[in-house]
C-alpha cells in the first residue's frame, strides 16, 4: 500500500510542478548582424581626495615620505572592459574586467632633498655674484622639503577591482562576479538601451557611460530604430507598430522602427540616435520614427513641437522631418518643427540650411539660420525672421528640466512587485490545494484497500 501511494504521490507532485510557471534563461544565438567588439564603459567621479604617488603607484599614507614622492589631489575613473556578445560568444568573450584609476587634478607637491634645494639656490647665488666666495649651506642627511612639483603631472596605474566578472551578453546583459581577494559580490547591468552600465549599492562609481553604445545594441534586433531616450519627465508613452495600446516609457525603452512616441501635459522627452543626433519633444507632442538612422532616414511629427540637432551620420545621406503639411530635407543642422491642431506646419532653422517642401502645392524653399516658414492646406507660406538666440534659450530651459524617470520607474517597480506577489500567492495556493488533494486521495485509497 505504501509503495502504491508513493507512486501516486509522485505523479500528483509532477502535475503540480507543471502547473507552476518556472522562469528560465536560455542563451540565444548571436544575430547575424552583430559583430564581436570590445567595449569600455567609463565613469569619472569628482572625488578631490589627496593621495601620495610615486612611479605610477598609490602610496600608503602612513609610510615615511621619500624623495620623489608626490602629494596630489585626485578624482577617480572607473572602467569596465568587456565584449558586447559576452557569454553568448563563448567563454573567450564572457570575461569582463573592472578597474579603478586615480586621475591627478594638477602636478601636486613633490618631496625633495633639502640639500639638493640648497645646492640649487647656491648655484643661482654664484651666478649673480661670481667673485664672492661663500661656503655652500649644509642640510641634515634625511632633511626633506615639500615643494610645488614643476615636473610632469603624475599618471596613476589602474587598480583591478575584479577580473572574474562574467557578462551574459547583449544590450540588456548582466555582469556577475566578486571583488579581487574577496567574496563580496559585484553585479552590473547594461541599461539605457546599451548607453550605460548601472550597478548595485556596493559601488559609488555612478553610471558608467558607454561612449559608443552602437557596438552594444546594433544588430541584435533588426526592427530597432536605433533611437534611445536620454531624458524623460512626466508621462511619456510609446505605441509599438501593429499595436493600439500606449505604454509608459522609461530610460531603457527600445524604440522600434514605426513606433509612435508622445508626451502628455507637463511632460518632455529627449531621444538620440547612435551618432548623437538629438530630438527634444515638448509637452503634447507626438512623433513617429519611420526608419533607422541611416541613409534616407525619416522622422514624422504628428503634433506638437520638437527641437532637433542633426549630426554627421546623415551628412553623406539625407534626413527628412515630415509634418502634416510639409517635408523638411536636412543635412546636418539645428532646427525646430511645429504642427498646430489645424495641421499648419512651421519650420524654424536655428543653424544651417533646411529644404522645406509644402505638400499642398509642391513648392520648395531653402530656409537658412534665423529664418522660418509655414505651410497649410493651401500651400507654402512666405519666409520670415525669428530670434534664433531667444529660441535656443527657450529650448535649453526645456532640456534642462529634471529628466528623472523616477515616476515611471516606480510605476514599473510596483507592477513587478505586484506580479511577483501574484506569482507567489498562486504558487502557494497550488501547493496547498495539492496537499489537501493528496490527503483526501490517501484517505480514499485507504478505504479502497
Amino acid at each position: 500500500m505504501s509503495l502504491k501511494f508513493s507512486r501516486i504521490s509522485s505523479i500528483f507532485l509532477v502535475i503540480i510542478l507543471q502547473l507552476i510557471p518556472i522562469s528560465a534563461v536560455y542563451a540565444d544565438d548571436i544575430p547575424q548582424g552583430v559583430s564581436i567588439q570590445q567595449v569600455k564603459a567609463v565613469s569619472k567621479v569628482a572625488f578631490g581626495t589627496y593621495v601620495w604617488w610615486n612611479d605610477g603607484k598609490v602610496l600608503d599614507d602612513k609610510e615615511p615620505r621619500k624623495v620623489g614622492d608626490i602629494k596630489v589631489r585626485c578624482d577617480f575613473e572607473y572602467t569596465l572592459t568587456f565584449y558586447n556578445v559576452g557569454a553568448l560568444g563563448g567563454e573567450k568573450y564572457s570575461n569582463a574586467i573592472f578597474t579603478k584609476r586615480y586621475i591627478a587634478r594638477d602636478n601636486g607637491e613633490i618631496v625633495r632633498s633639502r640639500q639638493e634645494v640648497l645646492a640649487e639656490a647656491y648655484d643661482k647665488y654664484l651666478a649673480t655674484k661670481p667673485k664672492k666666495v661663500v661656503p655652500m649651506p649644509q642640510a641634515g642627511e634625511d632633511e626633506v622639503e615639500i615643494l610645488p612639483n614643476t615636473g610632469k603631472m603624475p599618471i596613476f596605474a589602474a587598480e583591478t577591482f575584479s577580473d572574474n566578472l562574467v557578462f551574459s551578453g547583449g544590450p540588456n546583459g548582466v555582469f556577475e562576479g566578486t571583488f579581487i581577494n574577496s567574496d563580496k559580490t559585484l553585479k552590473f547591468k547594461v541599461d539605457g538601451g546599451g548607453s550605460f552600465v548601472s550597478h548595485g549599492p556596493e559601488m559609488s562609481s555612478g553610471e558608467m557611460m558607454i561612449p559608443n553604445p552602437t557596438v552594444v545594441w546594433r544588430g541584435w534586433d533588426p526592427s530597432d530604430s536605433g533611437a534611445r531616450f536620454s531624458g524623460l519627465t512626466g508621462q511619456v508613452e510609446i505605441k509599438l507598430p501593429g499595436e493600439d495600446d500606449w505604454r509608459l516609457c522609461k530610460m531603457d525603452t527600445i524604440i522600434p522602427i514605426g513606433a509612435s512616441v508622445r508626451t502628455q501635459e507637463d511632460s518632455m522627452a529627449i531621444f538620440s540616435f547612435a551618432d548623437m543626433s538629438t530630438f527634444v519633444m515638448k509637452a503634447d507632442s507626438e512623433v513617429v520614427v519611420d526608419t533607422p538612422p541611416e541613409k534616407e532616414s525619416k522622422l514624422k511629427l504628428v503634433a506638437g513641437n520638437t527641437w532637433a540637432n542633426i549630426k554627421k551620420i546623415v551628412v553623406d545621406g539625407s534626413f527628412s522631418m515630415e509634418m502634416n503639411q510639409a517635408v523638411c530635407g536636412i543635412k546636418g543642422t539645428t532646427f525646430v518643427c511645429e504642427v498646430k491642431k489645424d495641421g499648419t506646419s512651421t519650420l524654424k532653422v536655428i543653424e544651417g540650411k533646411v529644404e522645406f517642401t509644402a505638400k499642398a502645392d509642391g513648392k520648395k524653399v531653402m530656409v537658412e539660420g534665423g529664418s522660418m516658414v509655414s505651410a497649410d492646406q493651401k500651400g507654402l507660406g512666405t519666409l520670415g525672421k525669428f530670434d534664433a538666440a531667444k529660441e535656443t534659450d527657450l529650448w535649453e530651459k526645456v532640456k534642462n528640466i529634471d529628466t528623472s524617470s523616477s515616476k515611471v520607474e516606480k510605476t514599473e517597480q510596483n507592477h513587478k512587485k505586484s506580479s511577483a506577489n501574484m506569482f507567489i500567492i498562486g504558487a502557494v495556493m497550488v501547493v496547498l490545494i495539492g496537499g489537501v488533494g493528496l490527503v483526501l486521495l490517501k484517505k480514499k485509497w485507504n478505504k479502497v484497500l
